[in-house]
């Protein structure tokens, strides 16, 4: 029962720090944006929170998926139920679009991000052209997280979308 109380503590914390580290960004966004006197300090704060926050990313999806997958196995889902039993067709269904989110977000983060910003003599500027992209994938994982969040409480409860 240690185990499992361990794993899931992880798993939920990791996942609030995660959706919360989100949530921050996306007021720190709208404050750059609304305040004039913000607008020359904007690509450097922006840069320097998105370089800060990626590792830690990564760090907590590791986390959330190692601790995911050890809840799966603590229920005794790893063999032929995960295909058949309701709840465990859920969990599935969840790690699936935890692995689509992981996916969504690395291409967010190797190949659209990158063009966000250009490098000058006086430090980072933010590039206008890639904004529309960014804040599209970004919202789409932040409504992805979010569906997570309400299929594993259903998940805790026993529910099951099948």
């Amino acid at each position: 029962m240690g185990l499992y109380i361990t794993a899931l503590v992880t798993h939920i914390t990791c996942a609030c720090v995660w959706i919360g580290g989100n949530v921050f960004f996306i007021s720190l966004i709208r404050l750059l944006s609304h305040k004039e006197e913000f607008r020359a300090l904007r690509g450097k704060i922006i840069f320097a929170y998105v370089m800060a926050y990626r590792s830690a990313t990564y760090i907590l999806f590791t986390l959330i998926l190692l601790s995911g997958l050890l809840l799966i196995y603590l229920h005794g889902w790893l063999n032929a139920q995960l295909w058949t039993n309701p709840v465990a067709q859920m969990a599935l269904f969840k790690l699936g679009l935890f692995v689509f989110l992981m996916a969504v977000q690395s291409f967010h983060d190797f190949v659209i991000g990158p063009k966000s910003f250009k490098s000058t003599q006086e430090g980072v500027e933010m590039q206008e052209t890639s904004r529309r992209a960014n804040r599209i994938i970004g919202q789409f994982v932040f409504m992805l997280s979010f569906v997570m969040l309400i299929a594993g409480v259903f998940l805790s409860r026993g529910v099951s979308f099948f």
